[in-house]
């Protein structure tokens, strides 16, 4: 985890998020973060991608390809077992993509969905539709040279 921040910017994280790669930077984009409220541990949203007696090879989020790496063409193991188990959580992911987001995915091993945006205006509209129902945070990445300033200046 500490890897993850200390790159700043994109990043890969692969296994069990201790391989992080760099990835180069991509802030053109709004990210609209849904919370449905649901409590999934982390120990058994592993255990749902583990058959018993045989060692797990899961990747979390993981590009198909190491070209893919560079683009925005990335999987999640977690939402088949996690989106069988609680049914509310594609819904939601759809709702995003109905809304405008060019991509949406379940983060970590749940319960948070997030949707990418390329105008913010998408973004707000699809917070207001959604907030009704959920919590919801709106957010803005930042380039890696920004996240490292700020951490100077706040430091």
């Amino acid at each position: 985890m500490f890897r993850f921040f200390a790159l700043g910017g994109r990043a890969a994280g692969y296994g069990r998020g201790d391989e992080v790669y760099k990835l180069d930077d991509a802030a053109d984009y709004w990210v609209l973060l849904v919370d449905p409220g649901v409590f999934i541990p982390t120990a058994q949203a592993y255990s749902w991608l583990t058959v018993p007696d045989i060692s797990n090879n899961i990747e979390g989020f993981r590009a198909e390809t190491e070209s893919e790496c560079m683009g925005d063409v990335w999987t999640n193991d977690f939402e088949g077992p996690v989106f069988e188990r609680y049914p509310e959580l594609p819904k939601i992911k759809e709702e995003l993509i109905d809304l405008g987001a060019y991509r949406a995915a379940l983060s970590g091993s749940g319960s948070t969905i997030f949707g990418q945006f390329q105008m913010v205006s998408e973004a707000v509209r699809a917070a207001s539709a959604l907030e009704r129902r959920f919590r919801v945070k709106l957010a803005k990445p930042l380039p890696r040279w920004e996240y490292f300033q700020r951490i100077v200046e706040e430091g």
